[in-house]
């Protein structure tokens, strides 16, 4: 059997290493190897001098092995977007979530590799692109261009479908006005939008980690029903259609909840923001908390909900608790 120099060099330089050899080649008669500083050896027809030949041995095996072990080359990914951008378009970075910088890396059609995208501006239009990598070259998958909004408000990335895949979150948004949400899913390279949501808040919910294959992220939607109040509803994809969730407590009580009580310590003289702290406590099934916050509403001689929307509320809560 053939075997290669650098290789038969390696398998020399193991076998020399072994503590048990290491021990056998320093017991033997010559006492210069159990201890003694080795004599320097001379070639003298060549000009060479050999101290130690293991360590010449092992300094060509390092150099050969750090030729075959390399470090993969860092992509510069800003460098691969402007080579896809129009003469003097200008990069965006999303306002959210915070921290997202000018491009972002995802696996959207669940190959195992992230796409690259990005968000630009050119001809009055917002305009996102998907790159893929093909052996050593950068192609564009698709674009995806919005001609209504001021803003990319929003752009992200989660397994909304729960099929193993990110889908593509983009929110596009007027200047503090509402904003629109698209949610795409990439599929043998071509780009299709599940519906849409207005919002004015919104949240990406990802699953618990120990839900899975097949777990789906959830989004919250925040609509403003007037100055003080939001419509809130936390929609999952059932394969067709986004629908509410049947148990919406758990969001309310880690996060709506939290910023009613917020505002109520803001101005608790407010009759109507305790209104609304006890209709959100009424959703995520505080009836007990929600009748106290009612009560606190009614001392503070409500304008608007009118006293009689307390009651209301109030009644509709003891019946459910009958």
């Amino acid at each position: 059997m053939f075997i290669p120099i650098k290789l038969a060099g390696a398998a020399l330089a193991g076998t020399i290493l072994n503590p048990r050899n290491m021990r056998r080649f320093t017991a033997g008669k010559n006492k210069s190897f159990a201890g003694t500083t080795p004599k320097r050896f001379y070639m003298r027809k060549e000009g060479i001098s050999v101290t130690n030949p293991l360590q010449v041995l092992v300094r060509g095996l390092s150099s050969t092995l750090s030729g075959i072990i390399q470090k993969p080359r860092k992509e510069d990914y800003n460098a691969v977007v402007k080579g896809f951008l129009p003469e003097n378009a200008g990069i965006l970075t999303p306002k959210y979530p915070a921290g997202t910088g000018e491009f972002q890396l995802a696996d959207l059609d669940g190959d195992l590799q992230n796409e690259l995208v990005a968000s630009y501006r050119h001809d009055k239009k917002i305009t996102t692109i998907i790159l893929k990598k093909q052996g050593l070259n950068w192609n564009k998958v698709t674009e995806l261009a919005d001609t209504r909004h001021d803003e990319i408000h929003f752009r992200g990335f989660a397994d909304i479908t729960g099929e193993g895949k990110k889908q593509l979150l983009l929110g596009f948004r007027e200047k503090e006005g509402l904003g629109e949400l698209h949610t795409y899913t990439l599929l043998n390279g071509k780009i299709s939008e599940l519906p849409t949501h207005s919002y004015n808040r919104m949240e990406v919910l990802e699953p618990p980690k120990n839900k899975g294959a097949g777990a789906k992220a959830q989004l919250a939607i925040w609509n403003k029903r007037n100055a003080g109040a939001y419509d809130i509803e936390v929609k999952h994809w059932n394969g067709s259609q986004f629908e509410p969730v049947k148990n919406q407590s758990n969001y309310y009580n880690s996060r709506v909840i939290p910023y009613y009580v917020s505002k109520v310590k803001q101005a608790s003289n407010d009759a109507a923001r305790w209104y609304y702290l006890a209709e959100v406590l009424n959703n995520a099934g505080a009836y007990r908390d929600a009748i106290t916050a009612i009560e606190a509403g009614i001392s503070q001689r409500p304008g608007s909900p009118s006293r009689e929307e307390f009651l209301s509320l109030k009644r509709k809560i003891i019946d459910k608790m009958k």
